[in-house]
């Protein structure tokens, strides 16, 4: 029988010390959440460590879904530049790949739909170039019939705003068209510094 040979693992004394010393200081922390704290009762502790693995559980779920979001639109986006004459979809392939995930709208589940947030921060002309990915991407093939996976989720259009976004987690660095003008006139010298606009990207435009 022909057995397969692994490469060697480096576990130099360096690498394992330094994987040893993370484990511990997250076990440090992780102890630290579940002591007490002031005025707080044991039942308590449960309580708040509850409350805060549901909101981890939360971001990571709504993150997942960017993630997912932002490989449906630019394999959708991809698979037109491939099939189609079109030079539009090859510009809004390089608008979702400028966005990448932290530049998808995040959404909140209520039962088998999806309410999407609205983002102040981009350009509602991007937004809308990203509707229409949504909408142009195929939900059955050539006979009809439904294409395998799962059933696209239902998203609709929220009138909450994501106030409770950072400014942090806005993409910098996109090109100049992609921020909304109004909004990033109302950000002080310093935040718009930090964002550092690029230079503007051809967008294509929807006829109507």
């Amino acid at each position: 029988m022909v057995t397969q040979k692994y490469p060697e693992k480096d576990l130099s004394t360096d690498i394992v010390a330094r994987h040893f010393l993370n484990r511990l200081d997250t076990l440090r922390k992780a102890c630290a959440k579940a002591c007490p704290r002031a005025n707080e009762q044991p039942e308590d502790v449960l309580v708040r460590m509850t409350a805060e693995f549901q909101a981890m559980s939360h971001r990571k779920r709504v993150r997942m879904r960017q993630k997912q979001l932002y490989l449906a639109r630019s394999g959708h986006c991809q698979d037109q530049v491939e099939y189609d004459n079109n030079p539009a979809w090859n510009e809004m392939l390089l608008m979702v790949r400028f966005l990448g995930v932290d530049g998808q709208s995040s959404d909140e589940s209520d039962g088998g739909e999806y309410r999407v947030k609205i983002q102040t921060w981009r350009d509602p002309h991007v937004t809308r170039l990203l509707r229409y990915i949504d909408r142009s991407h195929p939900t059955t093939n050539i006979l009809g019939n439904r294409l395998p996976g799962s059933a696209p989720r239902i998203r609709q259009i929220s009138e909450r705003e994501e106030t409770t976004r950072l400014y942090s987690d806005i993409p910098a660095k996109l090109p100049a068209n992609f921020y909304d003008k109004v909004w990033f006139e109302t950000l002080v010298p310093g935040l718009q510094t930090k964002l550092d606009p690029h230079p503007v990207l051809n967008l294509p435009h929807l006829q109507n």
